[in-house]
């Protein structure tokens, strides 16, 4: 078989690559939309209940919002373990930690109630949450969201039941 100068030779078709689903920055883009749009839920869901539930006229609202039970679980099960870990803290760190806390729970609360609770998103606001505690080991980290997922993937079983 004589050999073709190289101009002639067939060229090999090579299919083309399937597109991905999405691409992890996009995925990424889209939890963060979706935590900012929790966020937004929530803070509007505080606003109608301070306004409706607090003893205060509207003028002057409340110090503290009320807390339900679901919301005292999950701060309790958000809480477990962590305390040593808490006390080694400066004062600062404190209270960025305890503030995320109470933001992580709220957004944990709304899911549960909205029906929108999955195991991803929740690992995705406790892991934030997680990340900051200064010097932790990451697998630890991981353990830690994994064991406050299933408790309170546990809690929003019970809810649905009730």
């Amino acid at each position: 078989m004589p050999e073709q100068p190289f101009e002639q030779q067939p060229t090999p078709e090579i299919p083309p690559k399937p597109p991905l689903e999405k691409e992890p920055k996009e995925r990424g883009k889209e939890v963060e939309k979706e935590l900012a749009d929790l966020e937004k839920a929530v803070s509007e869901e505080e606003k109608k209940a301070a306004a409706g539930l607090s003893p205060l006229p509207p003028s002057l609202p409340s110090k503290k919002p009320v807390k339900t039970e679901t919301r005292r679980k999950i701060e309790s099960i958000l809480s477990e373990d962590l305390a040593d870990t808490f006390q080694a803290m400066d004062d600062n760190q404190k209270m960025v930690f305890k503030q995320k806390a109470e933001e992580t729970a709220k957004a944990i609360e709304i899911l549960i109630h909205s029906a929108k609770a999955t195991a991803k998103k929740i690992i995705k606001l406790i892991g934030e949450w997680l990340k900051l505690i200064p010097g932790m080991n990451k697998f630890f980290l991981e353990q830690e969201t994994k064991i406050k997922t299933d408790r309170i993937l546990e809690l929003t079983k019970k809810k649905k039941e009730e």
